[in-house]
């Protein structure tokens, strides 16, 4: 693979980056596009190319050759250290060799301190830290990026737009600046031969060639971490997450800094922290598989977790706004069943327990809180294998009888 000096080219509004690309693919360019307010922020190092396209040249075996800068520093950390934690996680990828002839020792002495924004959890539990929280200035947060680098799944860019069109309006009443990056990268992942590059065992790289993208405004990127510290590890994952604090540590170059943030706290303890901060009242957004507005489904995995996860804690009134409670409620019971599934019935412990299910069931605990008896057994019924519409069954007549009774309450009171 050989990733050539970036091309930059400037219209009314945007700048768009382009590293061409030469590889077993053929020839082609991996480009950002990048607001024009920020062009003093744009790198013409070759180190955001590099980063983002080093998982997809060990998957597909070539050596990458460098035709600009790179950080010397950064350089050293990609060539070994990197690649061997990778190889932990992601056996399949081969130890590659990366060449070039101009080495950069630049310091661009950049004032920025930056982080990428969802609207998640994660990322405000990471804003309430790094920015409504009393801390120096020397590690306050001075901007935010939302990125286009996979995380949209197959609807891509029409799902980044309406997605960054959401909260424009959270970030003009926080007053922090927002750089809106839009970027191919994703299709540097999605053709690979073993098709096992996908976004939740890739994206700490993805979205780490952003900052090197803008280490000339940029001296520090937050990356809000995903896993609590007492659930990382190295070894073979489909998480990446799970070795960031590692390998964040490993890739920085003079004058820019990765940092992970937010391991000290379970993801239940998150979301408690994020239930202080009114402004997450109308913008939470944690879907997997959002609606065509871009709002979140309340079904999802995701959704499902989060929505119980405020409910246990007292706080899902605050959020009729951007969960569909009626939908959550639905699925509930089925939910809940999952929990009690693998905690209680995973008694040869023969697949993996979710470890946010582990924290949720823990907190239960914690607080006493009684799962309903539906719960149990529609759990049990899934332990047995038994057919969806029997577990159907029982939830209509469990639905059923709880009319009923309402009926008879309403009646003699």
């Amino acid at each position: 693979m050989i990733i050539k000096k970036p091309v930059i080219t400037t219209t009314i509004n945007e700048i768009t980056i382009q590293f061409p690309i030469e590889s077993s693919r053929g020839k082609e360019f991996l480009w950002y596009r990048i607001d024009k307010n920020y062009q003093d922020f744009i790198s013409d190092q070759c180190d955001a190319a590099v980063v983002a396209l080093l998982i997809p040249a060990m998957e597909m075996d070539e050596n990458i050759y460098i035709e600009g800068a790179i950080s010397e520093r950064l350089y050293r950390h990609l060539t070994d250290p990197c690649q061997k934690i990778l190889k932990e996680i992601m056996p399949f990828l081969n130890s590659i060799r990366i060449e070039t002839k101009d080495f950069s020792h630049l310091n661009h002495n950049a004032n920025g301190i930056c982080a990428g924004f969802s609207a998640g959890i994660d990322s405000f539990c990471l804003l309430n830290d790094y920015y409504y929280k009393d801390i120096p200035n020397g590690l306050k947060l001075t901007h935010l990026v939302y990125n286009n680098v996979g995380s949209h799944f197959e609807r891509g860019e029409l799902l980044f737009e309406k997605r960054y069109l959401r909260i424009v309006p959270l970030i003009e009443h926080i007053q922090l600046p927002l750089i809106k990056i839009n970027s191919n990268l994703d299709s540097f992942y999605k053709d690979s031969k073993d098709r096992n590059l996908g976004y939740g065992q890739t994206h700490t790289l993805r979205n780490a060639s952003i900052p090197f993208l803008l280490q000339n405004g940029i001296k520090c990127f937050y990356y809000a971490s995903d896993y609590s510290n007492n659930l990382l590890f190295v070894g073979e994952t489909t998480e990446i997450a799970h070795i960031n604090p590692i390998i964040l540590s490993q890739l920085s170059s003079e004058s820019l800094d990765l940092i992970s943030v937010g391991g000290e706290y379970t993801r239940v303890q998150k979301t408690m922290i994020v239930a202080n901060i009114p402004e997450s009242y109308n913008n939470l957004d944690v879907c997997l598989a959002p609606r065509q507005d871009g709002s979140n489904c309340s079904k999802c995995i995701k959704c499902m977790r989060t929505q119980f996860t405020l409910e246990i804690t007292g706080n899902l009134h605050f959020y009729n706004n951007v969960f569909k409670i009626k939908t959550y409620e639905k699925n509930r019971n089925r939910y809940i069943a999952e929990i009690i599934r693998q905690t209680r019935f995973n008694l040869l412990k023969s697949t993996s327990t979710d470890p946010f299910i582990t924290e949720i069931d823990e907190y239960c605990k914690y607080t006493n809180y009684k799962y309903p008896i539906i719960s149990y057994i529609i759990a049990f019924l899934k332990f047995i294998h038994s057919p969806d519409f029997l577990i159907d069954l029982v939830e209509k007549i469990n639905k059923l009888s709880i009319q009923i009774m309402n009926r008879l309450t309403r009646q003699f009171h």
